[in-house]
């Protein structure tokens, strides 16, 4: 993804300079004056969006950006589509009525002539063509980059959301045995090295690890979706199948309710992501 930042940031430093030459350059195109004000402030937009969205990896900014830029493409088009400039051929275009200037119009203005110049006029519009069509999807790539990051961010979010929590209760924590697995016997993060102190929310993985919530899910958001456990360095792995699954629990460790059973069920619209973070099984290996 840098090189395509590097690449918007590069068309955005030109937009700036083309609002600067439209702005003081006595060019007559485009030729109206309302063309060429509506010309500069989508000018001023899409550079203002694209930065924004480089330096905040904004997806809607990115999207904005990329409407600004077509709709700035589609007045350029329209403008030159009705009020292309001349050719300049023909005896008379230098402008000069005297008889030494209608002679030099004759000699220099040859068929040939204005076949040449009219070759590199639309070599040279094609040329533009191609160029804008590049930025724009330099826009668009940088969108979509954007809007598959958020998704896999959305998707890490669930995953830590479908994670169950317990409070920290001492020798007395009710701590769940997942697929079957003992419960580790844990009295410090392994993230912050800090002890667990009464009351305090604890996150459970699937491996029966236990870390401070807030320490955990930090972890796995700076790793997304290749975040491991600190402990036994298992991946997160993601999964085909539903995400009404439900992962058996059983209650240990509570002296109220010794060896009860449990279920726990993933939220709605959890990620199956979830189900098997950092467990390192496929989902039809379960007990």
């Amino acid at each position: 993804m840098s090189s395509t930042r590097e690449g918007v940031l590069m068309v955005t430093g030109l937009e700036v300079l083309a609002v600067g030459y439209w702005a003081t350059s006595l060019d007559d195109w485009p030729a109206s004056p309302a063309m060429r004000g509506l010309t500069i402030l989508l000018l001023c937009a899409n550079a203002s969006l694209s930065f924004a969205a480089v330096r905040f990896r904004s997806e809607r900014a990115a999207l904005a950006a990329l409407a600004a830029y077509a709709a700035l493409l589609a007045c350029l088009v329209a403008d030159f589509g009705v009020s292309h400039p001349n050719s300049g051929c023909g005896a008379g275009s230098g402008g000069d009525d005297t008889e030494l200037g209608k002679l030099l119009a004759q000699l220099l203005w040859t068929v040939d002539a204005c076949l040449l110049m009219s070759i590199l006029g639309w070599v040279t519009i094609g040329i533009g063509f191609a160029s804008a069509g590049w930025v724009g999807l330099l826009l668009l790539g940088f969108w979509r980059l954007l809007r598959q990051a958020g998704e896999n961010d959305r998707e890490v979010e669930r995953a830590i959301a479908s994670l169950p929590t317990v409070l920290f209760r001492g020798k007395h924590t009710p701590l769940p045995l997942l697929e079957g697995r003992e419960p580790a016997e844990a009295t410090s993060c392994a993230i912050c090295l800090g002890d667990f102190e009464p009351g305090e929310e604890l996150r459970i993985l699937p491996c029966v690890h236990l870390y401070h919530r807030a320490c955990i899910d930090e972890w796995i958001r700076r790793k997304g979706l290749a975040a491991k456990c600190p402990l036994c360095n298992r991946k997160l792995a993601a999964s085909s199948s539903s995400s009404s699954m439900t992962l058996p629990l059983q209650a240990v460790g509570a002296p109220d309710s010794p060896g009860a059973e449990a279920e726990l069920a993933p939220s709605e619209d959890t990620s199956s992501l979830a189900t098997r973070l950092l467990s390192g099984q496929p989902s039809d290996q379960r007990d």
